[in-house]
């Protein structure tokens, strides 16, 4: 599965337009229990764990543990500094975590799908990475 999703070359999309394009569909693909679920129970516990694995980020960090090779990176706009990006790594490295330490699996899976189709339907912006517009973002 995961020598599909890197055959695509490395695809770079906007954060906000991903974010945007996977609410549409969650609105479009998900009964009235699973929105219900998705936002008393997965939302918050995705919350929590973006701040455990923020936290456990920096620590190695700090200790100058390299990051996983396939753990994706999130880019910045050198020209406005406003928008993020981020790789098909970085959701498949996300999709991973979450689905791992998530509840609700057949949920998990279904958003999860959602997300590659949402990811799928985004610009991609790759080439600005090439021209160097687009910078990793680094700690």
């Amino acid at each position: 599965m995961k020598k599909a999703f890197n055959s695509a070359a490395q695809k770079v999309v906007d954060w906000e337009e991903f974010r945007s394009k996977k609410l549409a569909l969650e609105n479009k693909q998900f009964s009235v229990g699973e929105m219900l679920f998705e936002g008393f129970v997965d939302a918050p516990y995705r919350g929590m764990l973006w701040v455990r694995r923020g936290l456990s980020e920096a620590f190695d960090a700090v200790r100058r543990r390299p990051a996983p090779d396939n753990a994706g990176s999130y880019y910045f706009n050198t020209l406005s500094y406003r928008e993020t990006y981020f790789d098909r790594e970085k959701l498949e490295s996300d999709l991973v975590y979450f689905q791992k330490h998530g509840v609700g699996g057949r949920f998990q899976e279904k958003s999860a799908a959602l997300a590659r189709q949402a990811f799928e339907q985004c610009r991609d912006f790759s080439g600005l990475v090439e021209t160097g517009q687009l910078q990793k973002l680094t700690v």
